[in-house]
């Protein structure tokens, strides 16, 4: 589902003439019909992914209220121009979001399992730069583990001394 910024009619004929199945909704159509937490609820429940422009991310957590956040939903930034949007939604689909809470621990999706052993090699290395940059550095990261649905924890990573000077290390 697409949350656009104006009219919800001007987005969809966009969207839909190269992602048939995407739904469009207007920001002032989820202010309005979507208030009560039921009807967020059901909502988030109803599509698996959500994309938003990303001037609009920032505004968005008030109207899409505790639900979203629950199932980590948040709509991933997505920027509509025609000819590339059916790249830019698969793009989005396909890309994991962090969410880095207030807690010690962070986990994230990197890999599947229908991808190559290299890819997912590629994808752990790749997430792991990338959270570490976000992290501002390999010295705000004391382990790193992998895990599958079935699997236990191994680990890939552990830092000598968890310290909260910047690192310029790579994964």
């Amino acid at each position: 589902m697409y949350i656009s910024p104006d009219t919800q009619e001007k987005y969809q004929k966009l969207v839909q003439e190269e992602v048939p199945s995407a739904t469009v909704i207007a920001l002032k159509h989820l202010r309005s019909k979507y208030k009560p937490s039921s009807v967020k609820k059901k909502l988030c429940n109803e599509f698996d992914c959500f994309l938003a422009p990303s001037s609009m991310l920032a505004n968005l957590a008030p109207f899409l209220g505790k639900p979203f956040f629950d199932r980590r939903k948040q709509p991933a930034a997505i920027e509509l121009q025609k000819g590339s949007i059916r790249e830019s939604v698969e793009r989005a689909v396909e890309s994991t979001r962090v969410m880095i809470g207030t807690g010690p621990s962070l986990s994230v999706h990197i890999a599947s399992v229908d991808q190559s052993p290299e890819e997912i090699e590629d994808n752990i290395i790749r997430g792991m730069n990338k959270i570490a940059a976000t992290l501002q550095g390999w010295g705000n990261i004391r382990t790193v583990h992998v895990k599958t649905d079935f699997s236990k924890s191994l680990q890939l990573y552990s830092s000598e001394e968890f310290s909260d000077s910047d690192s310029d290390s790579e994964f």
